[in-house]
């Protein structure tokens, strides 16, 4: 499974249909669920919005709260987004640190090949890398 794909293919549903009531389906369905639940808020102002006690709510700062919890979790789709949103945004970023450091390690490697065909030729003419040494100062 690609998951990457997977996560795109979720941002883009949420984001592309936003304000179709999926919110309101997962309202009603934890409105209509007589027992414990908790759901996950984006924030705790989620809370009044989607008509949930202040023991319901479960935030990404709140994670916690879910350790041995044997309630059953609704995610609320805006939350969902956001959090697709956020993890693309950290992938691009490790993408970008990967690169700088893959440009680094092959810029030395390149380097350190460069020092040594010098070397290599310092020992094989050393009075014509003597001049050209005098000639480049």
């Amino acid at each position: 499974m690609d998951v990457i794909k997977v996560l795109r293919e979720l941002y883009e549903y949420y984001h592309g249909n936003r304000g179709v009531g999926s919110t309101t389906l997962m309202k009603r369905g934890t409105a209509n669920y007589e027992y414990p639940k908790l759901v996950l808020a984006v924030d705790h102002g989620q809370r009044k919005h989607l008509g949930l006690q202040r023991n319901e709510i479960v935030t990404p700062g709140t994670l916690d709260i879910l350790k041995g919890s044997d309630l059953p979790l609704a995610i609320d789709n805006y939350t969902l987004r956001e959090i697709f949103q956020q993890t693309f945004i950290k992938l691009a970023e490790q993408e970008d640190r990967t690169k700088k450091a893959e440009i680094e390690v092959w810029g030395e490697r390149f380097n350190k090949e460069l020092l040594q065909d010098e070397i290599k030729n310092m020992k094989a003419h050393p009075f014509r890398t003597l001049y050209r040494s005098l000639w480049r100062h």
